[in-house]
């Protein structure tokens, strides 16, 4: 008996159902039509893949489920094809798609740690889930407490062992955020596609 999803074959059916949960909820929001972009950021409104003409494969990433690994100097364009992506996401596959900056992501955490915010189960739960996640500026700070660590290393975890497509953007490689972490976020970020930023600073053509 296959237990699997008739549609991605990844995540076991729902009870009664032939598809898992996520495949569900993707195929209602795309019966709705009913997308939403009023979170997106003015100045990447207009984020498009036809800004980076030398990622044209990236659709195909996408519609594919890939982990991908956006490394790259400051001001080449990591954030702006983020949101390109988001945008992309939501009005064209139809995912429940969020982007968290990671010192965001690890204040969320520490509130929750001071009883000021959601628990830490609340806050991996909602990570863990979107049908995509991306993690803007990795590594920005080194000042990261161990709980927030392991918060974070929990949604990466949860996100890898569900098949749930995480992209995340840094200016250091992998092995820079092994150093600064440790060994265990290096070796799920391992697993992801690296698709490197190259170029100057594209804030002053007017890419954020």
């Amino acid at each position: 008996m296959n237990i699997y999803c008739e549609q991605c074959g990844l995540r076991p059916k729902q009870t009664g159902k032939k598809w898992c949960y996520r495949c569900i909820n993707i195929y209602r929001r795309k019966k709705s039509g009913k997308v939403c972009l009023t979170d997106i950021p003015q100045n990447y409104l207009t984020a498009s893949f036809e800004d980076f003409p030398d990622t044209k494969d990236l659709r195909f990433n996408l519609s594919k489920d890939e982990n991908l690994y956006f490394y790259g100097d400051v001001g080449t364009g990591k954030t702006h094809m983020i949101y390109a992506i988001i945008k992309y996401a939501r009005a064209i596959l139809f995912y429940s798609a969020e982007v968290v900056e990671f010192t965001r992501l690890c204040s969320e955490i520490r509130k929750g740690f001071n009883g000021a915010g959601e628990s830490e189960y609340d806050v991996i739960k909602r990570y863990a889930e979107y049908d995509l996640l991306c993690i803007d500026d990795l590594g920005l700070s080194s000042n990261i407490s161990d709980f927030a660590y392991l918060t974070f290393y929990q949604i990466l975890d949860k996100r890898i062992n569900e098949c749930l497509p995480t992209i995340i953007s840094s200016n250091k490689t992998i092995g820079e955020i092994g150093k600064m972490f440790d060994q265990r976020i290096a070796s799920r970020l391992g697993l992801f596609k690296v698709i490197e930023f190259k170029g100057l600073d594209k804030r002053k053509a007017g890419v954020k």
